[in-house]
């Protein structure tokens, strides 16, 4: 690849483009700049990690080997907030998946904290711009004869000889990926021993010219520690392994909200699709495939279901990253269930000003929506009103009562 891959990205993502991708997730267009700018090398990180292991770069190389980034011809008509919108996440969403894995809450948990776009617009956004990445990357492999897994980790890995010396050696003990770079100091050394040596070593001459994402690329690997040390749930889950998701739990359990424990042990629940969830007993997720799965119940604007492991920040439509669990939830529940459309209703307590209150219930709605969303679950299947106090579920006189009336809501809308 003899262009500098995140500059040739990038052409294509300013201006109008950027605009339209503003609008489409109702953010700020230099906010959505600085997320590109955030985004972009974490991802081509992400990326060199898994290409390092065979496997992973056999699994990068089908989802791009059918790419040759003729759609980018007509991105700015596929950023129109339309089907093609949403088939662009959709692809981009397996591809983030891939790559980040577990650590895709830390990564969007970064790039807002650059940018200042809330968690649940960044669950949209960051696969929007890696469904980008992905025809690049199928673009420049078709153009340099790439034909299988092993050429497209040959291309890629030029970045790894481009970056050595360039990211501060603390940045990299503390991401622990110095196995990427062979080169790093005896001080981070020990780093390595903690997670699996998946990078070969050998220098491409294909990404050489990539030296501009170097010292942003460092920061991934600050995510997969922040997703090690508060999240090690995810880490054992996708070992598959039921005793291993047990310990975790226990761990879990322990710091999560004292109202998240009387919902009872978390376990494996399998779906009729084949994936599994991780749920608790008496958790939202297992009344709403109850309601789904009966044949007595139809869909109504009626029955209503509570979700119980949502968290904001004060005041704010800003998801807290203790969200990401349950939504991820409900997203794999839709995907097992291809028929159901869901509505989900935001609501506040009565104290306050009306016209506030009815705002943050409408952009609560809508940010858990758009967590969704961005899971990989078509737009169509989703909609969202805030209700301001309406409809409490408790006494607003207590303190107790309020906490309780702020909360997101989930009816089936279709079945």
């Amino acid at each position: 690849m003899a262009t500098n891959l995140v500059s040739l990205v990038s052409e294509y993502l300013t201006g109008d483009n950027v605009s339209k991708i503003a609008n489409y997730l109702g953010i700020d267009s230099s906010k959505t700049q600085s997320a590109i700018k955030a985004s972009l090398p974490a991802l081509l990180g992400g990326l060199i990690y898994k290409t390092s292991d065979p496997k992973g770069a056999s699994e990068i190389y089908d989802m791009v080997k059918g790419l040759d980034g003729n759609n980018l011809s007509n991105l700015g008509g596929m950023l129109n907030a339309g089907t093609q919108t949403d088939d662009l996440i959709s692809s981009g969403s397996k591809f983030v998946n891939s790559i980040f894995g577990s650590k895709t809450d830390a990564v969007n948990q970064y790039v807002s904290k650059e940018s200042g776009i809330n968690i649940g617009s960044l669950a949209k956004f960051l696969p929007l711009i890696a469904s980008i990445v992905m025809s690049f990357i199928g673009k420049e492999a078709k153009a340099n004869g790439i034909t299988n897994a092993s050429g497209l980790t040959s291309m890629l890995s030029g970045l790894k000889g481009s970056l050595k010396g360039l990211i501060p050696a603390g940045l990299l003990g503390t991401l622990g990926l110095t196995s990427l770079f062979g080169d790093t100091p005896d001080k981070v050394k020990h780093v390595a021993t903690q997670v699996e040596e998946e990078s070969k070593g050998g220098l491409g001459k294909i990404l050489l010219p990539l030296l501009g994402i170097a010292a942003i690329l460092g920061l991934i690997y600050l995510f997969a520690k922040g997703c090690n040390d508060e999240k090690t749930v995810t880490t054992t889950v996708k070992k598959d392994t039921v005793q291993k998701v047990v310990k975790t739990d226990t761990a879990k359990m322990q710091t999560m909200p004292k109202e998240w424990t009387a919902l009872g042990k978390f376990a494996i629940l399998k779906l009729i699709s084949g994936d599994s969830i991780n749920i608790p007993e008496l958790g939202v997720e297992r009344k709403l495939i109850g309601f789904i799965t009966d044949s007595t119940k139809m869909a109504d604007k009626e029955t209503w279901f509570s979700f119980d492991r949502i968290l904001f920040e004060t005041d704010k439509a800003t998801l807290k990253q203790e969200s990401m669990d349950q939504i991820r939830s409900i997203a794999i529940i839709l995907k097992s269930y291809p028929n159901v459309d869901l509505k989900i209703g935001g609501y506040t307590d009565n104290t306050g000003d009306a016209k506030h209150n009815q705002q943050l219930s409408t952009e609560r709605a809508n940010a858990v929506m758009n967590a969704i969303v961005g899971m990989g679950i078509p737009s169509a299947r989703l909609k969202a009103e805030g209700y301001c106090s309406q409809f409490p579920v408790a006494d607003n006189s207590t303190e107790e009562g309020r906490a309780k009336n702020r909360r997101i809501d989930v009816r089936v809308a279709k079945k």
